[in-house]
């Protein structure tokens, strides 16, 4: 469960914070302001940690958001299907 994955990964968390931190403090002022505004969106299977989103508002300030990707890949086939040439050109490469 998280609370035995959490001291293993927090190093590695740390280590993400500390990039965005850095490359915030390296964004233009408009940047800043949208992420101050929208937050920082984390996605993907590490994302949906339980305790992952306070972790990373405590070291970075900004309102983290994990939205259910449970259906990314849905979502992202259906995009496809709208552009069939690009669909072609990622079948032909796999």
């Amino acid at each position: 469960n998280s609370s035995e994955i959490y001291p293993i990964v927090k190093h590695y968390y740390q280590k993400i914070a500390e990039a965005i931190n850095s490359i915030i403090q390296s964004s233009d002022p408009e940047v800043i302001s949208d992420i101050s505004k929208n937050g920082i969106y984390f996605y993907g299977g590490g994302s949906a940690m339980i305790g992952l989103e306070k972790f990373m508002a405590e070291q970075t300030s900004f309102k983290i958001n994990s939205p259910d990707t449970s259906r990314s890949n849905m979502l992202g086939t259906g995009v496809l299907i709208k552009y069939p040439q690009l669909l072609k050109k990622i079948l032909k490469n796999t």
